[in-house]
């Protein structure tokens, strides 16, 4: 799962395109086959970091695939479950992840309904959702001064202006910078 939460942190994909599959050939971009909108269908490119990620998520599929023997799905997905299968339950995953790491409150203890009755499970709500991890990746990005239409190339937005309503607090305060480059053209002196 670790790859998973890698990709959506640093490849742009939102949870729901987390079944793209494997290239016919090597790539350093992987296409995205069931976008949410037309502007989705998109190449991803995939930066190093998330390419070893995926180089070791790799290695974790080679020994399941060894462990599921004839029960595995040869279906080519690049994230799949411990049987080759597309990943499901990704939000519980993560949850789980957030619970062992201490990210979330736990809620009151649970009462048994009956004196001899099974323990009710304590629910947990995690500190942020998964889609924050997209949110993060996309507000990393225009906060380092990524133009705003690139960044709604790479996220999948049909229009720029679609990105700056929904992420606009991240941009950097440009006024003053703004005022200097004018100021510049302006008046600027020929010697």
């Amino acid at each position: 799962m670790g790859g998973f939460f890698v990709v959506l942190t640093h490849a742009s994909e939102r949870s729901s395109e987390r079944s793209i599959k494997n290239p016919q050939r090597p790539s350093r971009s992987q296409r995205v086959l069931k976008p949410k909108t037309n502007k989705s269908k998109r190449d991803v490119p995939i930066p190093s970091s998330v390419w070893d990620e995926l180089k070791k998520w790799r290695k974790v599929q080679k020994l399941q695939r060894l462990h599921a023997g004839e029960v595995w799905q040869d279906l080519d997905f690049i994230l799949t479950n411990s049987k080759g299968g597309p990943l499901h339950g990704a939000r519980r995953s993560f949850e789980r992840v957030c619970s062992k790491a201490g990210l979330g409150e736990w809620g009151e203890e649970p009462k048994r309904e009956h004196a001899t009755g099974p323990l009710p499970t304590r629910e947990f709500t995690p500190g942020f959702r998964i889609c924050d991890l997209r949110h993060t990746y996309v507000t990393r990005l225009l906060m380092a001064g990524t133009p705003v239409n690139v960044v709604a190339d790479l996220v999948g937005h049909e229009k720029a202006s679609f990105t700056i309503a929904r992420y606009g607090h991240a941009l950097p305060k440009q006024t003053k910078e703004a005022v200097a480059t004018l100021e510049a053209v302006l008046f600027r002196k020929t010697g």
